[in-house]
């Protein structure tokens, strides 16, 4: 199969089309269009070239990789750069290198990247083109409902759940279910209510908003001399990439008149078959004034308040900076496997990304890593 691998121009706009049919179904004018505006809305498109590249043969586009511009704060720098989304290659063309042609060429054209993956094979194609994927997001679980939890879970198939508790939960009974459900909420009431005692409640206002506002981009510039490598959190970014139409929840935090925190959260029935019917509210992003540390436990309440109001199971969020770790912990969470690899990629000597996980300010509001944690629009 002859390939050739080019950048996104207007004269492939019909063979997208029956591209993004072939793969999404439905209406691919529609599609199409949707793309398009979505992208040229970013505040960052303006500021730097950032092209989806297709794979062609016989004139079909037979691949497809896109990226989105976004800020990435790295050595005190803040650069424009990109985040890679929409690997996809056609049955047909697998097996002929397609996406590593597709992800080289992106290199070509974008020389800041950052990335998530969520498949073995992928990071492996991803690291022979360069790339370093070396390290998972940690991630971290709330219980908020242990009996509607067991009553849906089997962890089957889930990469992050051991094999031994996929087969003890697999083959328990519907009242076995109830009384493991019934002990695991008791244990858990105990342990939230010990992590309590002697703990103040958090005297600061949390409220749902609509837009977040531009404060929040003086939150971003107190934050930035404790800050090794991040993507960039300014408002206009933030509510083009989580419009709450969508179903994304926005909160702010407040004391007084300043914003010191804010946290993006969804809720979502999960679908995977292992956890299929459990319902999370997953904190997406969050980030405050690393000098009012209370700002993170009274967004993180207000996230689980939000989940009991909307029926969740669970509590999820995730994060690599030590002072998320930590506010987690002390919020009741605990540590689970990670499922999303994060990868990065620098040929501008100015950028020189840190290998460690510890130097990112790095969760789940960055680049593509939502993925099936978003809501469904």
């Amino acid at each position: 199969m002859d390939i050739e691998v080019t950048v996104l121009r207007d004269e492939h706009e019909t063979a997208l089309a029956e591209f993004i049919q072939q793969v999404w179904g439905g209406e691919p004018a529609k599609s199409s269009a949707r793309s398009v505006g979505s992208a040229t809305e970013n505040p960052y498109a303006g500021e730097r070239v950032s092209p989806s590249v297709v794979a062609l043969s016989e004139g079909r586009v037979v691949g497809h990789l896109t990226s989105t511009p976004c800020g990435v704060l790295c050595g005190g720098e803040e650069r424009i750069g990109t985040w890679l989304s929409g690997i996809h290659v056609l049955p047909e063309a697998r097996g002929h290198g397609v996406a590593k042609l597709l992800i080289r060429k992106m290199m070509e054209v974008n020389p800041v990247m950052i990335g998530v993956l969520v498949v073995e094979a992928s990071r492996r194609g991803f690291r022979s083109c360069g790339w370093n994927f070396d390290w998972s997001i940690p991630e971290y679980v709330k219980l908020l409902d242990a009996r509607g939890l067991l009553d849906r879970f089997t962890g089957a198939g889930l990469g992050n759940v051991p094999r031994v508790l996929q087969s003890v939960a697999s083959r328990m009974g519907r009242r076995t279910r109830r009384v493991v459900g019934s002990f695991a909420g008791g244990v858990n009431f105990m342990y939230q209510g010990l992590l309590r005692l002697g703990r103040a409640a958090p005297d600061m206002a949390v409220a749902t908003v609509g837009q977040f506002s531009i404060e929040v981009d003086a939150l971003w510039e107190r934050n930035v001399p404790y800050l090794k490598c991040a993507q960039a959190r300014r408002s206009a970014y933030l509510n083009w990439r989580f419009p709450s139409e969508d179903g994304w929840i926005k909160t702010e935090c407040r004391r007084g008149d300043e914003v010191i925190g804010y946290a993006v959260v969804s809720i979502r029935t999960l679908e995977a078959v292992g956890v299929q019917g459990v319902v999370a509210a997953s904190v997406i992003d969050i980030f405050w004034d690393f000098q009012h540390p209370g700002a993170a436990a009274a967004l993180l309440l207000n996230a689980e308040c939000i989940g009991r109001e909307r029926g969740a199971h669970i509590v999820l969020s995730s994060g690599t900076d030590s002072r998320a770790r930590r506010a987690f912990l002390a919020s009741g969470f605990i540590r689970i496997p990670g499922t999303a690899w994060y990868g990065y990629h620098s040929s501008d000597p100015a950028i020189a990304f840190p290998p460690e996980s510890r130097d990112w300010y790095a969760n789940r509001g960055d680049a593509d890593a939502a993925g099936s944690l978003g809501p469904i629009p």
